[in-house]
């Protein structure tokens, strides 16, 4: 029943257009991108395909992401937490949420929080 339920999550229009959706296979490589803003995706889409999303040069953000993928793999349940990185030189917030997918696959979707989009609306921002 997950399954059906990331399914339906990664291609229902109750994602905003503005989230970050990463598809990956079972050893954790993404296979699709799909970026409302590609200002939010911390490499290019294309550089971001076939590699792992926990690779991320910040090693708490990696470890996080680490620990979320393994989870939903070994216990089927989706996985939610909040991350900071520094892009572009700016401050920005995400949530993650990790849903499992059948053969080990998952689906991730990265949504800014309300202080990256304070920050981003502010007059130096």
């Amino acid at each position: 029943m997950i399954h059906d339920t990331a399914q339906s999550l990664a291609s229902s229009s109750s994602i905003s257009p503005g989230d970050v959706v990463l598809w990956t296979d079972a050893q954790g490589r993404v296979t699709k991108v799909r970026a409302g803003d590609p200002r939010d995706l911390y490499l290019e889409d294309d550089d971001l395909v076939g590699k792992r999303v926990e690779r991320i040069p910040d090693p708490e953000v990696s470890a996080r992401f680490r620990h979320a993928y393994a989870r939903a793999r070994d216990t089927d349940d989706v996985q939610v937490f909040d991350y900071e990185l520094t892009m572009r030189r700016e401050p920005a917030s995400f949530r993650a949420t990790v849903l499992p997918l059948p053969q080990g696959g998952t689906v991730t979707i990265l949504q800014r929080t309300r202080a990256s989009v304070e920050h981003d609306a502010s007059p130096n921002g």
